[in-house]
């Protein structure tokens, strides 16, 4: 499930970045290789439909810090 996250988040592109931490060399290396996953159109589809509620509640701006306050 990691590695797809991952792989998903790789294949958006609004992300420039993706962080991913690791609790031992094994982890490390399935972070790594989820780079050269590449989800089908459908699955990424599906993923994305998933998300939508929360990218809609989160606005353009995510980041608390550049936008108007979200929480009144």
């Amino acid at each position: 499930m990691g590695q797809v996250a991952l792989a998903w988040l790789v294949q958006q592109p609004a992300v420039t970045s993706v962080l991913a931490g690791a609790r031992n060399p094994a982890q490390i290396k399935m972070n790594a290789e989820s780079a050269n996953l590449k989800l089908p159109h459908d699955v990424l589809d599906n993923l994305g439909k998933a998300t939508q509620i929360l990218k809609q509640k989160l606005g353009d701006n995510p980041d608390m810090w550049q936008s108007d306050s979200r929480f009144h």
